[in-house]
């Protein structure tokens, strides 16, 4: 019969980064100054509470999935599919020059995510992305 293990109060920098899922201690360390894990410095090592450590976790996980979810338009807005027609037809998003992590492409991804595009977007990847007039890719819905 084996004993359960007995949860530890406090736990250093290297096992908080560990049970956080982070390379780098000094990212626990940002985290204790911050105020979001409570720890105390002892003869240069850190020490952190093993409950902040755990809640900390819970509160930026729930933070991560909160982000990923799409978002309510704020505003009016238009069908993303007449963009993404006139994009796959003057040869996709390389030969347009909508380059990998630029904000035209993180765009052009949201748009084909969420199926939408705000005014303001679809104006701005019809001119930067297509080289046409928003007016040119949504016609009479551009209008209205």
């Amino acid at each position: 019969m084996t004993a359960a293990p007995v949860e530890r109060p406090e736990m250093s920098t290297a096992e908080a980064a560990r049970v956080l899922g982070l390379r780098w201690t000094v990212s626990v360390v940002d985290a204790v100054r911050r105020g979001r894990i409570a720890g105390r410095l002892e003869e240069g090592r850190w020490w952190l509470d093993a409950g902040s450590v755990e809640a900390y976790r819970r509160d930026r996980d729930a933070a991560r999935e909160r982000a990923r979810r799409p978002r309510p338009p704020c505003g009016p807005v238009l069908p993303a599919a007449p963009l993404l027609r006139h994009l796959e037809a003057s040869g996709g998003r390389r030969a347009r020059g909508a380059r990998l992590s630029t904000a035209e492409e993180r765009a052009l991804e949201r748009a084909r995510r969420d199926g939408w595009v705000t005014r303001a977007a679809g104006d701005k990847l019809a001119a930067r992305v297509l080289g046409l007039t928003a007016r040119e890719v949504w016609g009479a819905a551009w209008d209205s």
